[in-house]
């Protein structure tokens, strides 16, 4: 998901207030079992079927990739509007839904739920993110940082034996050369 779609969304939410109703269209592309969402479109009508039959025949670069909306309750579930709309509309392997659960003192929680195919989808989320650019930036440069590498002693002892090594050849080169 791109970060400026998560941006839009989180200025969205802000404007709207937390208590109003937010829903709208995701676009982006499929490639390779992978999907990249690039572009959210607000239904400000509440009418999702009517704005999908008002869409312009697709490209494979702007695909109709998934449906979000806001989620007022404490627990971030599908509700039978959700699974009606997704076996009408949403039912390729690609399509996703993307829950989002306002806060009124921290970003908004979210999680996406996914299609199963044969016009079936997840019905529990399958792991719940803050929807805040700033705190997504944060914990992928920690899970990053957590698959460099920690030096451990074994490693340092090799380095420390590979310089010496290359200290001794070098030595011996030199010295190699200065008896020529």
């Amino acid at each position: 998901m791109d970060l400026s779609v998560i941006e839009g969304l989180q200025q969205r939410l802000r404007d709207r207030g937390r208590s109003t109703a937010e829903q709208g269209l995701l676009f982006g592309r499929a490639i390779r079992g992978a999907i990249e969402i690039f572009e959210h479109q607000p239904v400000s009508n509440l009418n999702v079927p009517e704005t999908i039959a008002a869409l312009p025949a697709g490209s494979p670069d702007r695909l109709l990739i998934g449906y979000y909306r806001t989620e007022h309750s404490d627990t971030l579930r599908l509700n039978k509007h959700d699974l009606f709309l997704f076996q009408t509309f949403f039912g390729k392997p690609y399509h996703v839904f993307l829950l989002i659960q306002p806060n009124a003192f921290a970003p908004p929680n979210a999680t996406f739920f996914f299609s199963c195919g044969h016009r079936r989808i997840t019905e529990f989320p399958l792991l719940e993110f803050p929807l805040d650019v700033s705190l997504l930036v944060t914990e992928e440069g920690d899970r990053i940082a957590m698959r460099r590498p920690t030096p451990t002693a074994a490693t340092t002892v090799l380095k420390v034996a590979a310089g010496i090594l290359a200290s001794a050849f070098l030595l011996a080169a030199v010295s190699s050369t200065r008896r020529k």
